[in-house]
């Protein structure tokens, strides 16, 4: 699975905006705004869509950029013209990631919806395999017209008071969140299932089950869609965390099956635990963690001018620490034997990421990062992209710069 990575934004556009480094962190690529400048960028008021035809380069993102000026419902849109998988993700004038989506525009276009305050936001357009793609990308209000059709298009797709649905256990789930709740059964055979809350609770939701490549939709009792995910940051289960809380009440966890349906799938509901979703961060790989010894991290100190590592991908990612001494550039490159899908990612001291990459090249696993460094403490992980485990041998190289 490719992962989508900073890079320069496509090339042919239906407005003529400037191009500019990205308003939103994390994403370090040319960005544009959708309207054609900041001002007229403001979904808020316009009587249209924001359409932008692009050209995603190879391995790369498209960045479109908007503002917001009232509360409002807003849909983000990304679809393949011709051949091609299109991957999106929302981030704030933070660099928070609000939301990230492949396959739920419907065939294979990519879309979310959510509800997202007063701001500015950089909606980032790449391909699943990172190939070269011509892509329509669309900003709007949901009551605008979609691009996509979405995955839930009939009423048998959605789950309302009369759909018939599996308890994941009897009565309300409340003093069973801490060691969740949880029901495993393919797709095929259980779409829907229901819980209900006594109380206000923070939960995360999820469907694990890669060979399925599960789409999991959570919805409230009269079936409107609350929340939505294809495939979590590393792998092809889902993941939906309502960190704000699901107030008292029943709601059904809707089903479909992106891959094989007649695989188990096991779907659970626990209690949102922050630590352990750091911990969760960590092991996959998106987030730096602390270097105070809490967290597994190899220190290599300041490293030679060419190193080779032999590594073996699990589950976890693993973690290294390196000492820069001169300002230059450090190159990793991961290779991968067998069906071994190696992804790296490289921090800052402040847990900023400085570059990521999946496949550095068509038709090929390995993985290529070069970033220009400056004298401080970097971190580098290297995990297992879409389940890709196996033996892989990481070379890392620094150079320094001359006078």
């Amino acid at each position: 699975m490719t992962v989508l990575r900073p890079a320069l934004a496509g090339l042919f556009l239906t407005t003529s905006a400037a191009a500019q480094g990205a308003v939103c962190p994390g994403l370090e690529g040319v960005g544009q705004w959708a309207g054609g400048s900041e001002e007229a960028s403001d979904i808020a008021t316009v009587e249209a869509p924001f359409d932008t035809l692009t050209l995603v380069p190879l391995n790369s993102q498209a960045v479109s950029q908007f503002t917001l000026t009232t509360p409002a419902e807003i849909r983000v849109e990304a679809a393949a013209q011709g051949d091609g998988d299109p991957l999106i993700e929302l981030r704030d004038a933070a660099g928070t990631v609000l939301a990230q989506d492949d396959d739920s525009g419907g065939n294979r276009a990519a879309r979310a919806e959510l509800s997202l305050d007063p701001g500015t936001y950089c909606l980032a357009a790449g391909s699943f395999d990172g190939a070269m793609m011509m892509t329509q990308i669309r900003i709007s209000r949901t009551e605008q017209e979609a691009l996509t059709e979405g995955l839930v298009t009939g009423g048998d797709r959605t789950c309302i008071p009369e759909t018939e649905a599996v308890p994941l256990t009897d009565g309300a789930i409340d003093a069973s969140l801490a060691e969740g709740v949880s029901q495993t059964a393919p797709i095929a055979e259980t779409m829907f299932y229901r819980f209900a809350l006594d109380t206000a609770q923070a939960v995360t939701l999820s469907a694990v089950g890669e060979d399925a490549d599960p789409v999991l939709t959570l919805y409230d009792y009269n079936g409107t869609v609350l929340a939505e995910n294809d495939d979590d940051e590393s792998s092809l289960n889902s993941r939906i965390d309502m960190v704000d809380g699901l107030e008292p009440g029943s709601y059904c966890l809707g089903l479909e099956a992106l891959s094989d349906e007649n695989v188990p799938v096991t779907v659970a509901v626990t209690s949102y635990d922050p630590a352990a979703v750091r911990l969760g961060q960590y092991a996959r790989g998106e987030v730096a963690p602390p270097l105070d010894g809490s967290y597994p991290v190899t220190a290599l100190g300041t490293p030679p001018g060419r190193s080779v590592f032999e590594v073996t991908l699990q589950e976890e990612a693993i973690w290294y620490s390196l000492e820069v001494d001169t300002p230059g550039l450090i190159l990793a490159e991961a290779v991968g034997a067998g069906a071994a899908d190696p992804k790296l990612i490289m921090f800052d001291d402040l847990g900023r990421v400085l570059a990521e990459n999946d496949d550095a090249r068509p038709e090929s696993y390995d993985s290529l990062i070069a970033v220009r460094v400056m004298p401080g403490t970097y971190t580098l992980a290297i995990s297992p992209a879409a389940g890709g485990r196996g033996d892989v041998r990481l070379l890392i190289e620094r150079y320094a710069r001359t006078q």
